[in-house]
Parts: C-alpha cells; structure tokens; sequence
C-alpha cells in the first residue's frame, strides 16, 4: 500500500485519506490517478485529506505496478554544449506535466555512441528515449524491445523513427534571402561539422539562395 510520512511523523496510509474524506479507498485512488473521472466535490474533499494527513503518493511503486519506469532519458552528443541547454529545459517542464522525470545522458562518453544508446535501450531504465544525436547508426536501434524512440534537432538517414526538427535547409535560405534583400552581394558561410546533417541542410539552403552573389565558405 502507498505510504508516506505525514507532518507528525506518523505514516499516513490511502486508508487514512478514505476514512478522513468519507470515500473508499478506491476513489482516493481515483482521484490521485485520475482525478477527470471524479467528481469536483468528492476531489475537494480527498485533496483536503490528502493535505491534513500528509499523504505521499509512492510513484516508485506506482509505476512498477503500471510496468512502467517514469522516467524519459534525452540522450544529448555534448552537454557541454549550451546549445542544448533551453531545450533540454524545455523537455524537461513539458514532461514534468505529464508525469514525467527527465534523465538526461551524454553519448560523447569515452564508450561510442552505440554502447551509450544500448544502455539505455531497455525499458526497464526508461519509457522513452529522445535522441538528439544524429550519429547513432541504425544498428543500434533495431533492439524490438526497446522503448519508443523520438529524435529531435538531428536525425539518422534511413531510420523509420518519428522526428521533430526544424526545416534547417530552408531557414538558411531564408537568411540568405535576407541579406540580398539589404543588398548584400558577398556573403560568408560559417559551417559546422562537415558530415553533421544539420550542417549540410543548412549549407545546400544558403547555396541555393545565393545563386547570383559571391560566397566565401569557412569551414567548422
């Protein structure tokens, strides 16, 4: 049974809420679970005996009940890169919304990208993976039982995997577009890593743009 400790010291049990609230055990349940499928006075009246006892919801056992982990890991190629930073934020509160702890690991680990991805390809260690490296082969990810995996930022040529990405090669473009607008007839590309695939979107976009004007390239 979910357990916690209450102000008092004492342990407060789902017994202790119903009994206080009037209610069954189950509806306690219910209305920490599910709280849409109650009631508005019932949810009051178990919220109130939740706070006057001091009641915890055990998530640990909860969720090994429900076979599930809690947890999505958001597997990053160099957290030393701020670039990750407000979007890891971002994962981070959207997910703590839905019930979720974000973990978050680097592939950049001495080990290879794939021997950092495997470990964490277990759906015992977490619900979900999101994957911002783009340079985990395919291999790697053939695992059946494996949890869902989502990329984001950079992607894997050939995966079947949902992604969520900006149009990189358009937005160069559009940049592009710009600095013709004003009149600029010399620009400079500063790429980035010569097989990154974000690199090489955005370096197609902006020579497509600058069709016409002069185009000096510096290399990442």
């Amino acid at each position: 049974m979910e357990k916690a400790v209450d102000k008092a010291g004492v342990r407060a049990r789902l017994a202790d809420v119903a009994r206080l609230a009037g209610v069954s055990a189950s509806t306690v349940s219910r209305v920490l679970s599910r709280p849409d499928v109650v009631a508005q006075p019932t949810r009051d009246a178990v919220m109130a005996a939740v706070a006057a006892t001091g009641y915890r919801v055990n998530h640990a056992a909860r969720n090994l009940r429900k076979g599930r982990t809690g947890s999505v890991v958001a597997l990053v190629p160099n957290l030393g890169n701020p670039f990750f930073a407000k979007i890891l934020e971002g994962m981070s509160r959207e997910l703590a919304g839905a019930g979720y702890d974000l973990l978050v690991a680097d592939t950049l680990d001495g080990q290879g990208r794939d021997r950092a991805l495997a470990r964490h390809l277990d759906a015992s260690r977490a619900d979900g993976i999101i994957l911002l490296d783009g340079h985990v082969s395919l291999d790697a990810l053939a695992d059946p039982d494996a949890p869902p995996v989502v990329t984001a930022c950079e992607w894997i040529k050939g995966a079947s995997l949902p992604r969520i990405m900006l149009d990189n090669r358009q937005g160069a473009a559009m940049a592009v577009a710009h600095l013709r607008g004003l009149g600029h007839r010399h620009l400079g590309l500063v790429g980035g890593p010569p097989d990154n695939v974000l690199h090489r979107a955005r370096r197609i976009g902006a020579l497509q743009a600058a069709r016409g004007l002069r185009v000096t390239e510096f290399p990442g």
